[in-house]
């Protein structure tokens, strides 16, 4: 696959770059600009695009990427309510992400998080609420992604348990807290 990288973090582009060539995937880029990364929308299967270059976005690239046809996911650090509504169907992933877990989600388009829950809350949304909640009770990103994975595995498995109608994005956040009272201890490590 040959994946377009649109980021102006140079050392961060340059890692994650290294990392999709390991998987036998073909790099574009990275570009640091728009004006860098838009001739090449037309010759690539896929593209993750960091949401900020410097004091501009990205949206443009996404734009022209959508007319294309192309997978492309969004990597940032920011606010992703930054995304405008044009946009709202495209996964945003936390910096840092897995390569693993990016190129999982770009070789699975068909795969859309943003299904709405009940009150039409976007499921993607409710997730990177839930990382955001757990990040701010645990002591780094990783114990709270794998608060918010333990979550999401226990959701699976009491699927049946959820009353018809009941918000996803409220059940999830029932389930949270439910864990955090529970077992936080065990997230810490």
């Amino acid at each position: 696959m040959r994946i377009l990288i649109v980021e102006d973090d140079f050392i961060g582009a340059q890692q994650l770059a290294s990392e999709i060539r390991s998987t036998g995937n073909s790099v574009i880029g990275p570009f640091p600009t728009l004006s860098l990364a838009m001739p090449h929308v037309g010759s690539i299967d896929a593209a993750i695009l960091d949401v900020w270059l410097g004091n501009t976005v990205s949206f443009p690239v996404a734009d022209a990427l959508v007319r294309a046809g192309v997978p492309f996911l969004f990597l940032t650090a920011h606010d992703s309510r930054k995304v405008p509504d044009r946009l709202s169907h495209v996964r945003i992933f936390a910096k840092p992400s897995s390569t693993d877990t990016l190129l999982h989600a770009l070789e699975m388009p068909e795969i859309v998080l943003e299904t709405p829950g009940a009150n039409g809350e976007p499921v993607e949304s409710v997730l990177l609420e839930l990382i955001e909640q757990a990040s701010s009770v645990l002591p780094d990103r990783s114990a709270a992604e794998r608060l918010v994975a333990s979550v999401l595995r226990e959701a699976i498995s009491n699927a049946g348990d959820r009353r018809d109608g009941e918000d996803i994005g409220e059940w999830l956040r029932d389930l949270l807290n439910d864990e955090l009272r529970n077992h936080r201890g065990r997230h810490f490590h």
